[in-house]
């Protein structure tokens, strides 16, 4: 019986096919009501894989004749959607769709058949698509024969042509589809978790699934190579219907490489069919090269005859079917030299040739650049992915074999590495001078991919921002073009080749450079040959040393054109050669000596203010490059310093890590280092010299040239390099402030005027909407640029920057427009202008009217939560300099931020730590008797592991930077308004307890995120509770019993740790330390004192509390001496004129942590425990009894009255016999 039969006489469902039908057609109703009452019921019915709904849209699909095509197209649509979305959704839930086993077979069979039989091609692509999707949940399991089908139906000639290609562009579809399959199987359903026996079970299942998986791949193969040759052949010897074998041909080709990536058969061999099917692509593709000639083979001179009959349009025709089937074919090599390595090294050889001598050397420059940009790329790409695999590379290919290698394997290495060995053959003979091409190798490569084409030319000449757009995209990373990709290929040869490929390279050079007159073509060449040495640098340096080449020719060619470009009457090449200079100066020229190097900036800083604008923005891109290469100097230097002599400070986490870090570098180089920073000291201050004396010159070359252009990527660049040099000269921009504030003006009217065209164009009209993705990002890039700027200059300068009126007239009205949420623009600035709006509050001792002003958008950022990491710090900032009044208005809003961000780091605690338990837990899911689908994963021995097991979730860095943002703003709101922000902040402390508190967050083995909120969190409730120890049972009050124990086992934990970096002597980690300690001691003393915590004197507790508080005593001389540190921190040089750090040292002088006297307070604490557990006798036996006696003789001295003494803590009551912890070892 025919599948649509079946289809017809089954039941519908829980809707008949007419209401699926109605429902289809509502949802394409131009009323809103009807349209929106039918889309959400088709999703309801597609969310539940309703049984009867697939069958009833599949039903409408099959109605060609009685339906309209937009209905059709639009049921296909969603019966895709609906297998796409609800059959994966069973993969999370672990659910299995509702739609019933029957109906699935119902679905396939008539799927299958209605896209070999619709008239439409966008109908039959959905249901592509739809064969796609079921095959990566039904194949091979419940669809065995659907790759065999498809095969079947492509060969099949009783089958239309197009519904042949149809089959075979199927089959590559699910091919590509089945890279992401995820094997899935059914759990028993019985009671109770599996045992070993069901869980071996599962596996054997899954071993099973995928061995038929496997082998039904590998069958295809044969068959998939019977079509391609038959076709390709029929196309090359232009057989009747030769337009449709192309195609054909070419779904043939691309499904082959679908295929070779999915691995059928083990690496050691090549699938059934491969290799036949690799040599008759090399024979088809040598062909397709040279129709009808010697050079392409037995098999173009048998198609002469029949290609000269062509009419000259047909073999125009010919020539780009064939080049796209050139192009599958070219995956299919690739994807067997990615896959199959070894056995695919015997085939290296004459591919090659292929793509070496028969295609990159054979054909002439215009052919190679006629062919589609795709089919050039492919070309050399296989040429790089060769010289690029590590069998083919001689580390491999002609290692020994170690002794002890087995004899087995020791066979089989020698057999692998023979056969790489003669793909390693191939590839030295192709980059040899004497022995083959490499000299017309490298110069086809650069003539016909890295050479300027005239039509670029015309580009350069018509619209000059836009070709020098159009570089700079060839230049990005991911850029995928002929150019880009060939400069690749030359430098994985210079990689590969040295010398020989070196050689070669500069003799092109040198023999272009010699054309006299020159021609076009050798100016383009010899530009391009600059180009890949430039690139390749690295490789070529010992060839050629760039201060040599830059003093002979270089240097003498950008002065002499100089005056010509100037006045704007240079021709055409010379401007080509003249911004090739500039850019190998901004790339080679950090290895010039201090003279040329000036000389060089300078001579950038003029072409600036040259007539061809893609000569002054090459200038631009110059001097930013070389710029840059400062501001990394300066980096490892201040890298260095930090490291030799560690500045005093507030404490830092993660300032103390890198310090560590730095100071082993730096202590591993030895006298190597110091050498090195001492060159690049002096490289550094003679380089800020030089750009001191032509500073006027570069700002105001920028700002001219900014008044020239037009396009914002232009304006972007130059005010790139303006922010770049404000932060390279830091102070020393000075000077020249008054000519920065003086374009800044016009550099916000231009960004505002850019702002109105987008406005104006975004606007709708009756012809459409305007282009606002486009737009907005232009938009965005501008004002992105201009916020670097002046943060970067109001950072350098602070006050002096900010209340100069011209940078004041754009900080402010910048600001305002980039937090104003509501526009596309702002919700991409938003980021980038808190670095601004903090570094403004930064460098000014009281918060001006402007930023006052801000306040209702800072209200708005806090109501949609999404940039609080960033937002509290900017509230403290306010605090701190004055500004609590403004901010009462918010009062409430920071309050419930402050309480949600508390919870929702809790949340993410919680999960984190529920996964790192899951392997060690009863199964909790399908396996323990649901009965559902699990989607296994091998675990040990290959034994399916239940879902979401593996290894702790880290909490992610983003969600700890705000909750430790969120602990310091309540700590500055404790500090600030001790008695207010107790009762205003209540909620947010108790989330802080209910953390610290959680019993499923565990004492030991947390991730280091985790354990660095929990301390901040700790230190602000350790200052609450220090002024008010009453508030302990109202912070845990709804939590389980145990919250108060866990609480204190918690506080101890993370007080009494010292780690591994402070105990060898980082000197912010043992501020730090200090700090913690302390903070703790003093809070949990008047907790104790208050009498509101019974669980301290459980005796392990009692005896972690003696020992943290004989260790905050060791600590309080150097916690003063901390503070002395601290004091004398100059305003200028330490404190880099930051306004919000002086306020926040000068609350830490009134802080009672400091102001206590610690050694009082520790002997009263300690006196009443021993009060409390029967005298000090009873407490002294306690301590002795669990921890040593020198903690015992140390707790008598201070029971007896003598606060000083010097001997260390019980580390092994802290710490366990292990060595002290590290931050880095710990999980995260």
């Amino acid at each position: 019986m025919d599948a649509m039969q079946q289809i017809g006489g089954g039941e519908p469902g829980p809707a008949s096919i007419d209401h699926v039908l109605e429902t289809i057609q509502g949802a394409l109703s131009i009323d809103n009501a009807t349209r929106s009452a039918a889309e959400g019921l088709l999703q309801r019915w597609e969310a539940d894989a309703s049984p009867g709904f697939l069958v009833s849209l599949l039903r409408i699909v099959e109605q060609s004749q009685a339906i309209d095509g937009a209905i059709r197209l639009l049921a296909a649509v969603i019966a895709k959607n609906t297998v796409g979305a609800s059959w994966r959704k069973t993969l999370g839930t672990r659910e299995w769709s509702r739609v019933p086993d029957d109906e699935k077979h119902l679905v396939r069979e008539a799927t299958l058949s209605l896209l070999l039989t619709d008239s439409s091609d966008r109908v039959a692509t959905q249901l592509t698509l739809l064969i796609t999707n079921i095959s990566r949940f039904d194949f091979p399991g419940r669809s065995q024969d659907l790759l065999t089908r498809l095969l079947g139906a492509a060969s099949e000639p009783s089958v239309p042509p197009p519904a042949r290609l149809r089959a075979l562009k199927t089959l590559t579809s699910v091919l590509a589809g089945l890279s992401t399959k995820r094997f899935v199987i059914e759990a028993p359903s019985a009671a109770g978790a599996p045992g070993i026996t069901a869980l071996r079970t599962l596996s054997q299942h899954i071993n099973a699934e995928r061995e038929l998986f496997k082998s039904k791949l590998a069958e295809a193969f044969q068959p998939l190579s019977e079509v391609f040759s038959r076709h390709v052949e029929a196309f090359i010897s232009c057989q009747p219907g030769w337009e449709w074998h192309a195609p054909m041909a070419k779904a043939a080709a691309a499904a082959a490489a679908e295929l070779l990536v999915l691995g059928p058969v083990p690496p050691e061999q090549l699938p059934k069919g491969a290799e036949l099917l690799l040599r008759h692509m090399h024979a088809a593709s040598l062909a397709l090269m040279h129709p009808g000639s010697e050079a392409g083979g037995q098999v173009a001179m048998a198609a002469a005859g029949a290609y000269v009959q062509l009419s000259p349009a047909q073999q125009i025709q010919w020539s780009e079917l064939g080049g796209r089937v050139c192009e599958r074919m070219s995956r299919v090599a690739i994807a067997a030299l990615d896959q199959y390595p070894i056995p695919f090294a015997a085939l290296l050889p004459p591919f090659l040739e292929l793509h070496v001598e028969h295609a990159l050397i054979a054909l002439d420059a215009a052919t190679v650049r006629g062919m589609r940009a795709k089919r050039r790329v492919l070309m050399v790409r296989f040429i790089a992915k060769a010289l690029l695999n590590p069998f083919y590379r001689p580390e491999w290919a002609a290692a020994p074999i170690p002794e002890r290698v087995p004899d087995l394997q020791r066979m089989q290495l020698v057999e692998s590495r023979a056969r790489a060995s003669v793909a390693h053959q191939a590839l030295a003979r192709m980059l040899s001078l004497a022995n083959g091409p490499c000299a017309p190798l490298v110069e086809a490569v650069i003539s016909k991919y890295v050479a300027l084409t005239p039509e670029e030319l015309d580009e350069w000449q018509a619209d000059p921002e836009s070709y020098a757009r159009s570089m700079d995209v060839e230049s990005g990373p991911d850029a995928d073009t002929p150019r880009p990709i060939g400069v690749g290929l030359l430098l994985c040869m210079l990689e590969r080749g040295g010398d020989d490929v070196v050689t070669a390279l500069l003799m092109l050079a040198s023999r272009m450079q010699a054309v006299s007159p020159p021609t076009q073509e050798s100016v383009l060449v010899r530009e391009a040959c600059y180009r890949c040495i430039g690139e390749g640098y690295n490789h070529v340096q010992g060839s050629i040393s760039f201060q040599v080449w830059y003093e002979n020719e270089l240097r003498p060619q950008l002065v002499g054109r100089l005056p010509q470009l100037l006045a704007g009457s240079q021709d055409l090449s010379s401007s080509v050669l003249q911004a090739r200079a500039l850019w190998l100066l901004g790339v080679c020229g950090q290895n010039l000596d201090a003279q040329q190097w000036c000389g060089g900036y300078q001579l950038l800083v003029r072409h600036m203010e040259v007539q061809d604008l893609v000569v002054a923005l090459t200038a631009v891109s110059g001097a930013l490059a070389l710029t840059a290469a400062i501001m990394d100097d300066q980096q490892a230097l201040e890298q260095y310093d930090a490291a030799t002599k560690p500045k005093t400070g507030m404490p830092n986490m993660m300032e103390a890590l890198q310090l560590r870090e730095t100071s082993a570098q730096v202590l591993e180089g030895g006298e190597e280092v110091d050498e090195v920073i001492a060159e690049t000291r002096k490289r550094v201050e003679q380089r800020l010299q030089a750009l001191g004396e032509t500073m006027s010159a570069a700002l105001g070359g920028c700002f001219k040239l900014l008044e020239r252009l037009s396009e914002v990527e232009s304006m972007v660049r130059v005010l790139q390099l303006v922010s770049v040099l404000v932060e390279v000269m830091g102070t020393r921009i000075l000077p020249h402030l008054g000519v920065v504030a003086g374009a800044l003006p016009h550099i916000w009217a231009t960004a505002s005027s850019h702002l109105s065209k987008h406005s104006v164009s975004s606007q709708p009209s009756s012809q459409g909407t305007g282009n606002v993705t486009l737009d907005t990002g232009a938009v965005v890039r501008l004002h992105s640029a201009l916020i670097a700027v002046l943060t970067h200059l109001v950072g350098k300068l602070r006050a002096v920057a900010v209340r100069d009126t011209q940078i004041a007239g754009v900080v402010f009205p910048l600001l305002d427009f980039s937090t104003s949420l509501g526009s596309q623009e702002s919700e991409c600035l938003v980021e980038e202008a808190f670095r601004l709006w903090n570094t403004t509050l930064c460098s000014l001792p009281e918060v001006p009217q402007q930023l006052l002003s801000l306040l209702p958008h800072l209200g708005a950022l806090l109501s949609r939560g999404k940039d609080n990491a960033s937002v509290f710090p900017i509230i403290e900032s306010y605090l701190l300099l004055g500004a609590a009044q403004a901010l009462n208005p918010l009062s409430s809003a920071i309050q419930a931020t402050l309480e949600a961000t508390v919870k929702g780091v809790t949340e993410a605690v919680v999960a984190a730590s529920a996964s790192s338990l899951l392997p060690h837990q009863p199964p909790n899911g399908p396996l323990s008797g649901g009965g559902g689908p699990v989607k296994a994963k091998p675990g040990p021995g290959g034994v399916p592991v239940a879902p979401g097991g593996g290894a702790a979730r880290a909490l992610s860095a983003e969600m700890a930077n705000e909750a430790m943002a969120a602990a310091a703003l309540a700590d500055v709101m404790l500090q600030l308004f001790p008695a207010d922000a107790p009762a205003l902040l209540a909620s947010t402390f108790r989330a802080m307890a209910a953390l610290v508190a959680h019993p499923d967050v565990p004492l030991q083995g947390v991730n280091v995120k985790v354990l660095n909120v929990m301390e901040g969190f700790l230190e602000v409730l350790g200052r609450l509770l220090l002024a008010s120890p009453g508030l302990y049972p109202a912070l845990l009050e709804g939590l389980p019993e145990s919250a108060s124990a866990r609480f204190l086992d918690r506080w101890l934990n993370i007080a009494s740790t010292r780690f591994l970096e402070e105990v060898i002597g980082v000197k912010t980690m043992a501020m730090l330390g200090r700090f913690r300690r302390r903070i703790a001691t003093a809070a949990l003393g008047s907790v104790i004192t208050a009498g509101t915590c019974n669980d301290v004197y459980e005796p392990l507790k009692l005896v972690r509390v003696v020992s943290l508080s004989l260790q905050a005593l060791l600590d309080d001389p150097d916690f003063y001496s901390d503070l002395n540190d601290l004091d004398e921190l100059d305003f200028k040089s330490d404190l880099c004129e930051d306004y919000v750090m002086v306020r926040r040292l000068s609350i830490t002088r009134a802080d009672p942590i400091r102001s206590m006297r610690l050694p009082e307070k520790v002997r009263a604490m300690l006196l009443g425990l021993a009060g409390n557990v029967g005298g000090e006798a009873a407490l002294q036996a306690l301590v002795q009894q669990h921890a040593s006696p020198r903690s015992s003789s140390q707790l008598a001295q201070v029971l007896q009255g003598n606060l000083e003494f010097s001997d260390s803590g019980d580390d092994e009551l802290l710490y366990g016999n292990s060595m002290l912890p590290s931050r880095d070892g710990m999980t995260g």
